[in-house]
């Protein structure tokens, strides 16, 4: 999606990022802003969204819930985010950006390379639909910018997964 599309928030999550927003542009008063649409980060070992859970169901923990059918995500490593938002201080033009990679895969996709850069499996069950079935953000204004995401899905991974069996040992 396009920084310039119409927003229009379907889930709770959604609807309080809408809402930050929306406050912070109401309260900008004379000065730029700039706001940084982040895509599905992993990375570090502080993993809280799918990524983290299936690290800890890998080691142990209760199987994870996989939503739906396909779904696509768009997942950007931490250390691409954190260049991207230095990055994007130096920027003249304010503005939404979405610190994407602007490249879709799907939650098995995520889930086998992990599997296959640990050498573990993840135990996961199916749930019900209930998300959006593809968010892939728009980096097209992140690109004119001047940065383009470095890490690869493979290597973020591999890096996140022996980031976080040292953490573990």
């Amino acid at each position: 999606q396009q920084e310039d599309a119409p927003l229009k928030p379907a889930t709770q999550y959604e609807q309080a990022k809408f809402d930050e927003e929306e406050m912070l542009c109401a309260a900008k008063g004379g000065h730029t802003l700039t706001i940084a649409r982040l895509g599905n980060v992993y990375g570090g070992v502080k993993n809280k969204g799918l990524i983290g859970k299936a690290l800890r169901a890998m080691h142990g923990g209760e199987p994870i819930m996989v939503a739906g059918e396909g779904q696509v995500r768009d997942f950007i490593h931490v250390a691409d985010v954190a260049e991207a938002l230095v990055h994007l201080v130096s920027v003249p033009q304010a503005g939404v950006f979405n610190v994407t990679t602007g490249k879709g895969v799907t939650i098995s996709e995520v889930l086998t390379e992990l599997e296959r850069q640990s050498g573990r499996s993840i135990p996961w069950v199916r749930g019900a639909d209930g998300e959006h079935k593809n968010v892939i953000g728009d980096n097209r204004k992140l690109k004119q910018a001047g940065f383009v995401p470095k890490t690869g899905l493979t290597d973020g991974l591999r890096q996140t997964y022996q980031d976080y069996a040292r953490s573990i040992q």
